[in-house]
């Protein structure tokens, strides 16, 4: 099993652990190791939480480790854990109040985006990294926009080394550091089946000149850029791109502080992209910490289970966050059905179950894998589990559920799966 990671990242990790003499990388301790059972990267992390508390955040420890918990804590099927995760470093309280105008309305988000980005060649959606539920919103695009001639998918945490990805049609282990999340991998199995290309376009070792007067941000948004353009619209004059890329490198202006992957494209290709951002208004781990435009829409009833655009009485979507992008998106609230969220169920043709699961002496993985991928395919749907009801969200087709022991991958029996047939709730 290999994991990729941004060489920006990599470089604040390297240098932070340096730093800190006994304590190693956070993210390091998400390496892989002889023995790992599915979620050892995840349980090493939560044992080694008294050390970075203990250590605070002189080094910039305790928030790198608060962030690499949230991605791992929501690679494992742990949303509301990856949401406190994230939220651990700092205040986000926000004492003001929300208003939204006269005539305020929810429209589906998808259907707005695909309708608004009219014949724009480029189409930018932004995620969290911790929220799966940011990516819902490009799985719904990708039959949309399939239909108006977009045939490239292009992601930040694609693994440029994955050139199997399109034809294998599934992530496995080494396709990416966010694919590993059921979420992101139902959308690119999505936007394999409807036949979209898929293309990384990250910043690459080797891509660094000797003699460069730009800073390492600015550097790798550029190498982004030129990597994007390169791989699409720069070798296909017809193609029609949708990119899914991490927080701000979708803004398109430049600032004395960051300086955008989408600025890039634009001043190297004249294209304006149609840029949507929808990191700002979403859910948080409590009410107190989050925009108050989105306190106000979820007080009004207009937030549900799927991306939605707040429109006022004449239509014009709300901006209430300062971004330079086209459109702002709301993501859905989490509404708990059996512990996990139900936007779940937005993912295309899943249906809920709820499973009953042996005892486990420690933490284990409970998986949904389909027969004939491959063993290091990551699972359709899964959750840690010490025992009990499980709920799944799963296709309604022949799937096989694998329990492991977190810890050493030891696979533990499932004595009424697949012989007794699942129940389907209702959702």
């Amino acid at each position: 099993m290999t994991r990729t990671l941004s060489l920006a990242l990599l470089a604040a990790l390297v240098a932070g652990g340096a730093s800190a003499q006994a304590l190693p990388s956070p993210y390091g301790l998400t390496f892989p190791r002889d023995g790992d059972g599915p979620l050892s990267a995840l349980l090493r992390l939560r044992d080694a939480e008294a050390d970075y508390r203990a250590a605070g955040d002189s080094l910039g420890f305790w928030s790198r480790y608060t962030q690499v918990r949230a991605w791992m804590e929501a690679e494992a099927g742990e949303h509301r854990d990856a949401l406190a995760w994230f939220d651990a470093t700092g205040s986000w309280a926000r004492d003001s109040v929300g208003i939204l105008p006269p005539g305020a309305r929810a429209v589906d988000a998808a259907e707005y985006v695909a309708e608004a980005a009219g014949a724009a060649r480029i189409v930018m959606v932004n995620e969290a990294h911790h929220d799966a539920s940011s990516r819902l919103l490009t799985v719904e695009l990708l039959p949309l926009l399939y239909e108006r001639g977009f045939r490239y998918l292009a992601a930040e945490t694609f693994n440029v080394r994955d050139t199997a990805l399109t034809a294998r049609g599934y992530p496995v282990d080494s396709s990416g550091v966010y694919t590993r999340e059921t979420t992101f991998a139902a959308l690119v199995r999505e936007a394999v089946r409807l036949g979209y290309t898929l293309v990384p376009y990250e910043i690459e070792h080797g891509d660094e000149p000797e003699d460069d007067t730009l800073t390492y941000q600015q550097r790798r948004d550029f190498e982004q850029a030129r990597h994007l353009v390169e791989r699409t619209v720069g070798a296909d004059p017809d193609a029609r791109v949708l990119v899914h890329a991490g927080y701000a490198h979708i803004n398109e202006e430049a600032t004395e502080r960051w300086t955008p992957m989408a600025y890039y494209v634009r001043q190297r290709t004249g294209i304006d992209p149609f840029t949507v951002q929808q990191t700002a208004l979403g859910e948080m781990s409590t009410p107190a910490y989050e925009h108050p435009a989105y306190r106000a829409a979820d007080a009004a009833g207009l937030l549900g289970d799927s991306p939605v655009v707040i429109v006022d009485a004449d239509g014009t979507p709300l901006a209430p966050n300062d971004a330079s992008v086209d459109l702002q998106v709301f993501r859905p609230r989490a509404r708990d059905v059996g512990g996990r969220p139900a936007w779940l169920a937005q993912l295309p043709g899943r249906v809920r179950i709820e499973v009953d699961v042996p005892d486990c002496p420690q933490t284990c993985e409970l998986a949904v894998l389909v027969p004939g991928e491959s063993a290091e395919a990551v699972p359709l749907d899964r959750v840690a589990t010490t025992g009990g009801t499980a709920t799944l969200y799963v296709p309604e087709d022949d799937v096989w559920i694998r329990l492991h022991d977190g810890r050493t991958g030891e696979a533990i029996p499932m004595p009424a799966w697949p012989a007794a047939p699942p129940t389907y709730p209702d959702r």
